[in-house]
């Protein structure tokens, strides 16, 4: 990453990997609803990846696999989970699947993955707090706000995972499709353009996207944007009064010297 994108000063969060930081807006028809609810109400919407901005995000490459052996295996297992108890059914099924050929085995098999995909939920964090793009990006134009959460290994787990950047599309076999391991290469590679994101996402897998609770205890504090209104900051220190829950506050600053932001606790 580009000294740029990031403050050439030790920020307050250095040296521990669990920070994430949500960049948000309080501008919109959601902005300020949205930071009622993290402050107030402890939950935040989790997106279908299929409204994601970047068409190449979540819309890997896949192919049928030239295992023989693979492909009997899934069409047998695709046979057995037919609805029809019927063992002809089932021949005809196979048949039929053999028949189609790879490129259109591989076809079905992306649209499937992307009705998965659709049905499923992703939240997304970074992991800078100063990230000069990140604030200009998704925190409209430094105006807006960042909230500040700390991952939770136990007693019950509460983790994002690293997001990949690669120059090429995750290729996904075909007969896999539905296995953890090619969801999560689906839905945590992203093009190389994006790696100053430093992004964190979770996933809930097959379960539709919607508002999600999560543990009060996880949200630590929020980050006043360098160019944030005096409305907008009465709006926030409003909420923050009303939580019972002793959030920290910081201000992002502009350095006098560097293309950087500086930030300090409150």
């Amino acid at each position: 990453m580009e000294q740029s994108e990031a403050s050439t000063t030790e920020h307050p969060f250095a040296g521990d990997p669990l920070w994430l930081f949500k960049y948000r807006s309080l501008e919109g028809p959601y902005g300020r609803d949205t930071a009622r609810d993290i402050i107030l109400h402890n939950r935040m919407y989790w997106q279908s990846p299929a409204s994601f901005n970047d068409p190449f995000d979540c819309a890997p490459t896949v192919q049928w696999s030239m295992s023989k052996l693979r492909q009997e295996s899934f069409i047998s297992q695709a046979a057995r989970s037919s609805i029809s108890s019927s063992r002809y059914d089932r021949r005809v099924q196979k048949r039929e699947i053999r028949a189609r050929g790879r490129r259109q085995n591989a076809i079905l098999m992306r649209d499937s993955l992307r009705d998965l995909l659709k049905s499923s939920a992703v939240t997304c964090f970074s992991s800078l707090p100063d990230s000069v793009l990140m604030w200009a990006h998704y925190a409209n134009s430094h105006k807006g706000i960042c909230f500040v959460f700390h991952e939770r290994l136990d007693p019950n787990p509460w983790l994002a995972f690293d997001v990949k950047y690669e120059k090429d599309r995750p290729i996904i076999e075909g007969t896999r499709t539905f296995d953890e391991q090619s969801f999560e290469d689906a839905v945590l590679t992203k093009a190389i353009d994006w790696e100053y994101e430093r992004e964190k996402r979770m996933v809930d897998y097959g379960s539709p996207p919607g508002h999600r609770k999560f543990p009060p205890e996880v949200l630590c504090g929020v980050i006043f944007g360098a160019k944030m209104s005096t409305d907008d900051r009465k709006f926030v220190e409003g909420l923050l009064s009303q939580s019972p829950l002793n959030l920290k506050q910081y201000d992002a600053k502009i350095s006098d010297t560097h293309f950087a932001l500086e930030i300090a606790q409150i």
